[in-house]
């Protein structure tokens, strides 16, 4: 039960806060770490622990702001706050996601094939050579 005198609204909105905040970070890292290209492994492993710290930062949110007390209220806030950002964000991850994606790929092109043109150089000299 949420009681004004407690502060609880300032403790859910707080939440519902930290939840977004939460959500952001985990967007953000999926279009750095590129999750939607890793392999079934690599994003379980990426999953297990992006969501050990979402435990952890919500264990320390409800020591700090609601004295360790636990609420349902709260939990369901936090991942309220999770989802919405989630769902705001799920078209520009994408989108982003994309085009570091293939930045990446470009770079990977153009380096391997500068690579293959020295090395071409390198063994045409040494031929020339003998």
């Amino acid at each position: 039960m949420i009681f004004s005198t407690q502060s609880q609204l300032n403790a859910f909105l707080i939440f519902i806060f930290c939840g977004a905040i939460v959500g952001l970070c985990s967007a953000f890292l999926s279009i750095i770490f590129l999750r939607n290209y890793q392999k079934k492994i690599v994003k379980i492993v990426f999953s297990a622990i992006f969501y050990s710290f979402f435990g952890i930062f919500f264990v320390f949110l409800l020591n700090f702001f609601n004295f360790g007390k636990f609420s349902v209220v709260l939990v369901c806030a936090y991942i309220v706050g999770f989802r919405w950002i989630k769902n705001i964000t799920k078209k520009l991850v994408v989108i982003l996601q994309n085009s570091w994606y293939n930045k990446i790929i470009r770079t990977l092109k153009a380096m391997s094939t500068k690579l293959k043109s020295k090395e071409k150089k390198t063994k045409n000299e040494i031929s020339n050579e003998s």
